[in-house]
């Protein structure tokens, strides 16, 4: 199950404006220590595991104001709906500046690190250009047009793995099908693409229709990706959430 597991959080795409180094990376971001409760991935080639990085805004000395947003990690509801917010957002500015493919950011239990990945999700996300809006006031928005130039610009794939806790490996591989299939219907528009061969388009709806051997959801991600890249013309973002809840589950039990 871990390799498998590892198989599919190894792959993903720089959505920075560095160029990609030439091969994968793996690095914590400044501060960050390196205990990791292996909550919560960002890659974008990067793995990020939320963290509190020095340069972030966290409005130390500001009073919070608005509804104490208990249990709340999504965050276009969170500020849509004037939650309490403490300001995060220059984690996109510490993810465009490093170099690294794969970013991992550590932290305990209940210290936002979903939260931070929907944010980064928010950010990076096209086709949602009412999105921007939520960055308005944010620390992000005064960095400059240097990063907000990204906002909205780059192919998100997202999965959370975090209700993946079966006690066999056949039922975890059933549910990372479904969410795999779950990224690819939000994709479909792929199937229309010119940049994709018609024996690509086939394999697309193989996974689809989750009749496909496992080899096929081994390489899916990184096909995803690629297809996503190549139809697209920009990289692309990928984010895990609780990537190895699904190894913890089938170790305890």
């Amino acid at each position: 199950m871990a390799e498998f597991l590892a198989s599919l959080a190894i792959h993903g795409l720089s959505g920075s404006r560095h160029s990609p180094p030439e091969r994968y990376g793996r690095r914590l971001l400044p501060g960050i220590p390196h205990q990791d409760d292996g909550r919560g991935c960002f890659e974008r080639s990067r793995k990020i595991h939320h963290s509190r990085h020095p340069a972030m805004d966290i409005n130390a000395s500001k009073p919070l104001v608005g509804k104490p947003p208990i249990g709340l990690s999504d965050f276009p509801e969170l500020i849509r709906e004037g939650y309490s917010y403490v300001d995060k957002s220059l984690l996109v500015q510490s993810v465009l500046d490093s170099p690294a493919k794969a970013l991992l950011l550590p932290r305990p239990r209940r210290f936002g690190k979903t939260l931070n990945l929907s944010m980064l999700r928010t950010f990076f996300e096209q086709g949602a250009p009412g999105n921007a809006e939520l960055f308005r006031g944010l620390a992000i928005e005064r960095a400059g047009e240097e990063y907000t130039a990204h906002q909205g610009r780059y192919p998100v794939v997202f999965l959370t793995l975090k209700d993946i806790k079966t006690q066999s490996w056949e039922n975890c591989l059933g549910h990372m099908k479904d969410l795999i299939c779950e990224e690819f219907e939000r994709h479909t528009d792929l199937l229309e693409a010119a940049a994709l061969s018609r024996r690509e388009k086939e394999c697309y709806q193989v996974i689809l229709s989750q009749q496909a051997s496992q080899n096929y959801y081994e390489s899916s991600l990184k096909n995803l990706l690629a297809w996503l890249e190549r139809a697209t013309g920009e990289q692309v973002v990928l984010l895990i959430d609780e990537y190895d809840t699904p190894i913890h589950a089938g170790y305890q039990e």
